[in-house]
This record gives C-alpha cells, sequence and structure tokens, in this order.
C-alpha cells in the first residue's frame, strides 16, 4: 500500500475530509499548497473550491495515481523538505494538510519562514504537537518556534481526531491546527531574524536562568526595566520576552 514507508496515514471519511478543507475560507481565487495528498481525499474538495492547487507528494506511486484522477493538477513528485518552492508560491497563498507525523514539525518551521505570504493553513498533526505550540492549551510549552509562530498567526485547535479516523490508524490521536495570519504580528518582521536569534539563546538549553543566557552588557538594562533574571526564559510570557529583548537593544531614549 502507498505511502507506509513514508509513515503516511490516510483519512477514508470523505465527510471529515471535507470537513477538514471547510475550516478555512477558500475562494476560486485562492492558491493553495497540499502537502503529502496521498490519496486525494482532500486534494478532491480543494479542487472543487479552486483551480489553484499546487500538490506535493514523495511517494512515487500515490503521485501516479493522483495525476490519473487529477489531470492538469499541478502536482510535484519529492520530498517536500528538500524542495525550493520560492519560484512556485505566490505572493499570498494557503496550505491544506494530512501531514506524516515525521515531518509535523520540520512543517512548522517552515511556516515561520513564509511569514510574510502565508495567509492561512490547516495541518493534521499529532495532537501532542498541537498541544504544544497552541498558547493557553493544556499542553503548551513556549519555545522560539511556538512563540515566533504565535507573534505572526492566530492559532487554535479545530478538533481532535481519534486514530479510528485514518487507515492504517496511527498509534496516538490527532489534531486539525488552524493558522490565520495576523493584520499586525505582536512583533516587527523586520527586526524578527535577530530577536529568533535572541529567544534560541534564552531557551537553548531550557531550564537555565535568563541570567545565565545574557552577556554582561545585556545585564544591565534588564535588570534597570526591572526584569527578574533568575526566572527562566519560558516562565515569560510572549508580551515580556518581546518588552525584554526591547529593553537591551532598544531602550527608551531620553
Amino acid at each position: 500500500m502507498g505511502g507506509r514507508k513514508w509513515g503516511q496515514h490516510f483519512f477514508w471519511n470523505r465527510g471529515l475530509a471535507e470537513k477538514i478543507v471547510d475550516l478555512i475560507p477558500i475562494t476560486p481565487e485562492d492558491y493553495v499548497l497540499e502537502i503529502g495528498p496521498g490519496k486525494g481525499i482532500l486534494t478532491r474538495f480543494i479542487l472543487n473550491r479552486t483551480p489553484h492547487l499546487t500538490a506535493l507528494e514523495i511517494d512515487p506511486e500515490l503521485a501516479e495515481g493522483l495525476r490519473e484522477m487529477f489531470p492538469g493538477l499541478s502536482l510535484l513528485q519529492g520530498d517536500f523538505l528538500e524542495q525550493d518552492l520560492s519560484n512556485l508560491l505566490p505572493p499570498r497563498f494557503k496550505v491544506v494538510s494530512n501531514l506524516p507525523y515525521k515531518i509535523s514539525r520540520p512543517t512548522l518551521q517552515r511556516i515561520l519562514q513564509w511569514r510574510e505570504s502565508l495567509q492561512e493553513a490547516v495541518l493534521v498533526v499529532q495532537k501532542e504537537l498541537a498541544e504544544r505550540v497552541v498558547p493557553h492549551s493544556t499542553c503548551y510549552e513556549a519555545s522560539p518556534l511556538s512563540i515566533s509562530l504565535h507573534i505572526f498567526y492566530r492559532m487554535r485547535i479545530a478538533f481532535h481526531l481519534s486514530p479510528g479516523s485514518f487507515n492504517p490508524p496511527p498509534k496516538v490521536d490527532s489534531s486539525a491546527l488552524i493558522f490565520q495570519k495576523r493584520d499586525l504580528p505582536l512583533y516587527s518582521p523586520e527586526d524578527f531574524p535577530h530577536f529568533y536569534s535572541f529567544l534560541q539563546r534564552l531557551f537553548n538549553p531550557r531550564r537555565k536562568s535568563i541570567r545565565n543566557r545574557l552577556e554582561e552588557k545585556e545585564r544591565t538594562p534588564a535588570l534597570e526595566a526591572g526584569f527578574d533574571l533568575t526566572k527562566r526564559a519560558e516562565e515569560l510570557s510572549e508580551e515580556r520576552l518581546i518588552s525584554l529583548y526591547r529593553a537591551i537593544y532598544d531602550p527608551p531614549r531620553s
């Protein structure tokens, strides 16, 4: 059966597949990227809404089946994570995907890279990962990735899916995770790469105090701004981390 080698789990219920596609608005003018279309159950519903669909499938056998089912479909066969899509994606696009679990986290990294162009997305990922990246969920885990995604996107879990929703069934529950681009990000996009590097330094390794992650010259403005440097980065909200960064690198001028 196609897909097993790549860890894919396919929807078998057409009603559920349509429910997934309907989680974000797709108009005939929208451009959509589908990662891992598999046997095409989501593909069909996307094409019912817009002709502007590009699908990327790693499995050669499944890719051939998709070409037969959907003549004229813009289909790329290959590893999504190894593809340079910069010349294929328009300035504004959306993503729909039932992701193979092993590429879920790298795909979230790619979404962050697409922050200027990606307007909305619905991804089916393992429940544990969804709850780790969505703020205020029961298992939220602050990290450079989860904080950065929240800066640019409103994220929510639409619903959870049991293993029986898929064939073959995975060993864990899944979630439908929605991304909607903010009209105004919580932090300046122009300075974001430097801010992201700052977050990586604060969180790596985890469970270290902020004092231990800052250079001596950075501690003084942080203390003057009232920050408790004995705290760990994961104890601060996104807003406080942004304020800490600004206190160090963009202090108010008298």
